[in-house]
């Protein structure tokens, strides 16, 4: 006998209805305002988000305090301010990535000193495809969307990004399409791993935020010195089949943005655990140079 599930209250049905206007909204007249009101509006957005949910507030200083326990509370406050200041930057860069490929500055920077599309271009040579490690760090959906751009441009494949699904039906479907738009193919992380394996096998390119407690399959490594539920399938898949894993962020820094990656992890013969861990010290050592960009305002470690 089919289950189906109960309609939800009204008043939770009013509100994703006032969510889901307030992000469609603010996508029609992203492409329309200027891009420093545009900023100017989401920054005042996340800050009044910053007065109005104390509970996400205090899991982001509990992590912050966690992560650097040599910052004293005046200081764990001022990264708390700075990242709701991320969080409202890294709306606006969504909201406003098509004019921003078009309009912005972007300046890469890697170890080998090669450009990003021509270091993805060398991997690509050693095996079958490539990993993209990033986490809430900087403008990360806006760094999904240049990447996809460079890498359409070289004829390197199509960047699949691996996505969680919102729970406000509407608002999701509007999000996944947006991300289409800009050229990126989501790939829900719900649905497990086979879309992720058929669009590596197609494409070759597989992007994974890593620093989240998801329902699925984790491992407890250290992350900023503490055991953090860590996801698995990136580490568990480059390791079957020898694909390297490059961790990088994008910054805003000089009015412009910056790609920042560091040198690719190549498996050896590590053990999963080993080489999961190896991905979170890389992911730390990003954050670490950029401490006020890391924008986590939820669970990272066991309570």
């Amino acid at each position: 006998m089919t289950q189906t599930s109960a309609p939800l209250p009204a008043w939770r049905r009013v509100r994703r209805r006032a969510y889901w206007l307030l992000l469609a909204g603010l996508l029609a007249v992203a492409d329309r305002l200027p891009l420093a009101v545009g900023r100017w509006k989401c920054r005042a957005l996340a800050q009044l988000a910053r007065m109005v949910r104390p509970r996400e507030m205090a899991r982001a200083r509990g992590n912050l305090a966690r992560a650097f326990p040599d910052c004293g509370p005046r200081e764990v406050e001022d990264l708390v301010k700075a990242t709701a200041a991320a969080a409202g930057d890294n709306l606006f860069h969504a909201l406003a990535a098509g004019r921003l490929l078009d309009r912005a500055t972007f300046t890469e920077k890697g170890p080998s000193g090669l450009s990003l599309a021509r270091t993805v271009a060398d991997l690509q040579k050693h095996g079958q495809g490539v990993f993209f490690l990033t986490g809430h760090i900087g403008s990360w959906e806006l760094l999904g969307a240049y990447a996809a751009r460079q890498f359409d441009r070289e004829g390197l494949g199509r960047l699949g990004v691996v996505t969680g699904t919102l729970r406000n039906p509407p608002i999701d479907r509007l999000v996944q399409e947006r991300r289409r738009k800009l050229g990126l193919v989501p790939l829900p992380r719900d649905e497990g791993l086979r879309p992720v394996l058929k669009h590596l096998d197609q494409e070759g390119l597989v992007a994974f935020l890593l620093d989240q407690n998801t329902r699925t399959r984790n491992l407890d490594v250290p992350f900023f010195g503490r055991p953090a539920p860590t996801p698995v399938a990136m580490a568990q898949l480059a390791l079957k089949r020898g694909l390297p894993v490059l961790p990088l962020a994008m910054i805003p820094e000089g009015g412009g943005f910056t790609i920042h990656w560091l040198a690719p992890l190549v498996p050896r013969e590590d053990e999963l655990e080993e080489f999961l861990a190896r991905c979170n010290a890389a992911l730390e050592e990003l954050i670490r140079r950029n401490p006020a960009q890391w924008v986590w305002f939820h669970e990272r470690w066991h309570a």
